[in-house]
C-alpha cells in the first residue's frame, strides 16, 4: 500500500532525467547489499566499477566501502544508470554441485533480475526519476498517466503482415523516444504520425499518393469516422508539420517537450487502433514476448 508521502506527494513534482541525486545513489547502495549475494561479493562490485569507468584501483582497502563511495560521490549522474544495468546483467543465481561445481540456474536468475528490476524501479519512482529499468535497460518511464496497455494493443495490431512498413515506424518511434540519455523527439513523433498516414494508406486500399488530409475526409464522406473524431488526425497531422525540426527539418531549435510527445505517441496509438478496428482488424494472437517482459 502507498505510503503517505507517496500519496500526497505534489503533483508539481517534475520527473528527473539528467540527474541521480544523493538519494538514488543511497537507494542503489542499499539495492546492491541486497543483492550481494548474487553478485559475488563487494571485491567483484569494485572491480566492475574500476573496469568499465576505468578507475585506477588500490589495494589494502574496505571494497564495500571504495564501492559504495564511487556510487555516492565519483560517479557521473549517467554512469550511475549505467552501472545499474552492469548490475542487472552480473546477476546470476548459481548452486554448488559436488560433480560440475558452480552451476547457474536460468529460472531463478530470471525470477532474481525481476525482483531486482521491481526494486530498482521502485527507487526511481520513490526518487521522481523519469528512467525505467525495462528487460536490463533503462529507458524512459513517461508518466504515469500513460496507459501502456494501449502501445501493447497497437503493436498487436501493427505485427499483421500487411502492416509491415507503419509497424516498423511506430517501434522506431517507440526506440527514439527511449534512446538514453538524449532522446530524439523530433523524429519520434515524425515516424509516429507516419505510421498512422501509412495504416491510412493501406486501409484506403493502397493508395500511397493521398494526402493524410484527403484520406481522412474520404472515411468521413464514407461514415466511417463521424465528425468531430475527424479533427484528431487533422491535429495531429498539424502539429507534426508546424512543430519546429519534425517534418520538415526547420532550423529552429526543437521546442517539443517530453510529455507532449508522449501524449502524441499514444495518441498516435489511439488512432491506430481505432482505424484498425473500424476496417476489423484484430490484434495477432499469441505475439511472443520475451522471458523477461516484466509489469512496467
Amino acid at each position: 500500500m502507498p505510503t503517505f508521502s507517496n500519496r500526497n506527494r505534489a503533483l508539481s513534482n517534475e520527473l528527473i532525467f539528467d540527474d541521480a541525486p544523493l538519494k538514488l545513489r543511497i537507494g542503489i547502495c542499499n539495492i546492491i547489499n541486497q543483492y550481494i549475494l548474487y553478485l559475488g561479493d563487494y571485491k567483484n562490485i569494485y572491480n566492475l566499477i574500476t573496469l568499465h569507468f576505468q578507475i585506477e584501483r588500490k589495494d589494502n582497502i574496505n571494497f564495500k566501502d571504495a564501492a559504495e563511495y564511487f556510487i555516492k560521490n565519483a560517479l557521473s549522474w549517467n554512469q550511475v544508470y549505467d552501472l545499474i544495468e552492469l548490475i542487472y546483467d552480473n546477476l546470476s543465481y548459481k548452486e554448488w554441485s559436488h560433480i560440475n561445481g558452480w552451476i547457474e540456474l536460468p529460472e531463478e536468475t530470471r525470477k532474481l533480475r525481476y525482483n531486482f528490476t521491481i526494486d530498482v524501479n521502485n527507487q526511481f519512482k520513490s526518487c521522481c526519476i523519469g528512467w525505467i529499468l525495462r528487460k536490463g535497460r533503462i529507458e524512459f518511464g513517461g508518466s504515469e498517466l500513460l496507459n501502456e496497455e494501449l502501445i501493447k494493443k497497437a503493436k498487436l495490431l501493427l505485427s499483421n503482415k500487411s502492416f509491415e512498413n507503419p509497424n516498423s515506424q511506430f517501434n522506431k518511434a517507440l526506440e527514439l523516444l527511449s534512446r538514453r540519455p538524449n532522446p530524439d523527439i523530433e523524429n519520434s513523433i515524425k515516424d509516429a504520425i507516419s505510421a498512422v498516414e501509412g495504416i491510412l494508406k493501406i486501409l484506403l486500399g493502397g493508395k500511397p499518393k493521398i494526402k493524410f488530409g484527403d484520406g481522412i475526409k474520404k472515411l468521413v464522406n464514407e461514415g466511417k469516422i463521424k465528425k468531430p473524431l475527424d479533427e484528431i488526425f487533422h491535429a495531429l497531422f498539424g502539429f507534426a508539420s508546424n512543430a519546429p525540426g519534425v517534418r520538415h527539418g526547420q532550423p529552429d531549435r526543437p521546442v517539443t517537450s517530453l510529455p507532449e510527445a508522449f501524449f502524441f505517441i499514444y495518441t498516435c496509438a489511439a488512432c491506430i487502433i481505432y482505424l484498425c478496428e473500424l476496417f476489423g482488424y484484430k490484434p495477432a494472437e499469441n505475439l511472443e514476448e520475451s522471458k523477461e517482459d516484466i509489469p512496467f
